[in-house]
């Protein structure tokens, strides 16, 4: 762990992003965003203090920079090192020390390279009913409690990054992988295609 010196920070766009909100009638966010990425940014210092290694940004798919000049295109992300490779998920997940998540589904990255990883919210933020239940649900499905990045001790962060590898091996058949090993050379194309036809 100690030649790790790097942890990923999976991002989900919100609250800067509005994301799918529209689509779903979804409330667009209300708070202070300077206030919000403050306290963020501000968990990321001390967890980087914490652990002697730099926190890498992936941006979600939707909101990755296509330009090498900018860096983010959340500016509240500008002074950190953010990675907008097509690629950066699956590139880095690996050698990287551990993972933190909010209730990006990216949650696969970590169970598949079982990595450890931590949830996050803020008690100074109302988030919505959906999105704070999505976290307690992704936690629930690792075996940990969310972490508040207003309120936290080292203790607990230390706690979170212990791998309950019954919940791993759990969500692994439940959502990524099946225990049939009769698929694991079928192309996904006609896995999807049966799939479909069985719900027509």
């Amino acid at each position: 762990l100690k030649k790790k010196k790097y942890i990923i920070y999976i991002d989900n766009g919100a609250p800067y992003f509005s994301g799918d909100a529209h689509l779903k009638g979804d409330l667009s966010f209300e708070g202070d965003l300077k206030k919000q990425y403050s306290d963020l940014n501000i968990f990321f210092n001390k967890i980087e203090k914490f652990f002697s290694a730099k926190i890498i940004i992936i941006p979600h798919p939707k909101y990755k920079s296509p330009s090498k000049k900018v860096k983010s295109l959340n500016p509240f992300f500008n002074n950190r090192e953010v990675d907008n490779n097509y690629n950066s998920l699956a590139k880095l997940s690996r050698g990287c020390l551990f993972f933190i998540n909010k209730m990006s589904t990216a949650i696969s990255y970590p169970i598949s390279f079982n990595k450890p990883v931590i949830h996050i919210y803020s008690s100074e933020y109302n988030h919505p009913r959906e999105e704070f239940q999505s976290i307690l649900d992704l936690c629930d499905s690792v075996g940990h409690k969310p972490i508040d990045i207003c309120n936290f001790t080292k203790k607990e962060i230390l706690n979170s990054l212990k791998i309950n590898k019954n919940k791993y091996k759990k969500f692994k058949y439940d959502f990524l992988t099946p225990k049939n090993k009769s698929v694991s050379n079928v192309p996904n194309y006609k896995i999807l295609n049966k799939l479909i036809k069985n719900f027509l």
